[in-house]
């Protein structure tokens, strides 16, 4: 049974408009990402257990961090759960092994799709979609982040918005003049 937890920021949560790519005879295989393929060999290298020798990643390079971190802690979480139900059958029961069967961006979050695991592994998949709504795409940059409500709904940083009018910060007014306050003071010192 394949699993998928995701969880969806209510503004994120847009249909595309079908019409409007037809009438631009424009597919939805061009707007399919595709991270670097030396990032998506090492990810493959580093986790074989959790991605098969043939597995893409069909999102941009910038969430290859927040994948990464996701990977390591559930390969790890994994092997010690196993390791712990065989000396503490009693306390720990044993996690089936994780293998990824899609990993991408849709509607502007990334979408981890994958067979095995528990409850706790579940958790942190979801949350780990969560903060991706929260992290630009392309650059990986945490600040001045924002999406796009029309088309093909993508989370950038705000140098690379397309439109200014369709650009909606993922953080207030206030808490970026914070930031942007304490990162002069930083840069000042």
């Amino acid at each position: 049974m394949i699993r998928s937890m995701s969880i969806n920021i209510p503004c994120y949560n847009q249909y595309v408009n079908i019409k409007k790519f037809q009438e631009q005879n424009i597919t939805f295989v061009n707007y399919i990402l595709k991270m670097k393929d030396e990032l998506q060999s090492y990810l493959n290298k580093k986790f074989p257990l959790l991605y098969p020798s043939d597995f893409s990643f069909e999102c941009g390079d910038g969430w290859f961090r927040i994948i990464l971190w996701l990977s390591r802690y559930l390969d790890m979480y994994v092997v010690q759960q196993n390791e712990y139900s065989q000396k503490y059958p009693q306390q720990y029961q044993p996690v089936k092994p994780i293998v990824a069967r899609q990993v991408k961006q849709k509607f502007g979050t990334l979408r981890f799709y994958y067979e095995g695991g528990d409850e706790h592994t579940r958790s942190i998949i979801s949350f780990v979609e969560f903060i991706s709504g929260y992290i630009c795409e392309t650059t990986g940059k945490e600040e001045n982040v924002g999406y796009n409500r029309k088309g093909f709904i993508q989370t950038l940083h705000s140098d690379l918005r397309k439109d200014t009018y369709d650009f909606n910060f993922v953080d207030d007014e206030e808490l970026r003049t914070i930031l942007k306050t304490y990162d002069q003071k930083t840069n000042d010192q």
